[in-house]
């Protein structure tokens, strides 16, 4: 005679990077059942749940909520770099499963236009030199690998948005057309150092 062991209820935080923030959900998983949870927890459903495995993850999620740093749920990437200043911020931020460290790329620029037209192409790479739009999938700050979450350097984020926003295209114009060097691919550093283009750097 065969014995199945009933599983347990477990809950679980569902993060979905894209490209303003972190946006949070949760699941209460309980055997082939997945039901959603409704944010912020009703004081019954916390009454219910708070033995559930998983629970703690909860916890975390309602200190960002309750701190105001979340938007409809979402963890703007502004709020996220703030909070890694902080050490018992960043404790929360493990809970839910975030990275805490910003790990360090390299980088490559690259003009696919004439100068005065500014198109501008930005290439990363992680420490092993792989091309990180082939290996992962780009959220914003977040790059979804198959096996993690990376977090971006902010300086880097901040160029990354800098150059993607359409507002700035004729500053960008401009600035490049200006100061754009012989070659039209540099390292990520080499640009940072181009003190001759300020009105970019200014947005960043």
């Amino acid at each position: 005679m065969f014995f199945f062991k009933k599983k347990r209820k477990m809950m679980k935080a569902v993060l979905t990077p894209n490209e303003d923030g972190i946006h949070f959900s949760f699941q209460l998983h309980d055997g082939k059942t997945v039901a959603e949870l409704k944010l912020p927890m009703a004081k019954e459903d916390i009454e219910k749940y708070y033995k559930v495995q998983g629970f703690q993850q909860y916890v975390a999620w309602e200190e960002l909520y309750d701190s105001g740093v979340l938007v409809d749920s979402t963890l703007p990437y502004s709020e996220y770099y703030e909070l890694l200043k902080d050490e018992s911020a960043k404790e929360v931020l493990q809970h839910l499963g975030l990275p805490v460290v910003e790990e360090q790329v390299g980088g490559k620029l690259s003009l696919r236009s004439l100068p005065h037209e500014a198109d501008l192409v930005l290439q990363l790479f992680d420490a092993g030199g792989r091309n990180l739009d082939r290996v992962g999938k780009q959220a914003g700050a977040i790059y979804v690998l198959p096996d993690r979450l990376m977090l971006l350097p902010e300086r880097v984020y901040r160029l990354k948005q800098a150059l993607l926003d359409r507002t700035n295209q004729d500053m960008k114009k401009s600035a490049f057309a200006n100061s754009w060097p012989t070659k039209q691919e540099l390292n990520l550093n080499t640009f940072y150092k181009t003190k001759r283009i300020t009105s970019l750097m200014r947005t960043i």
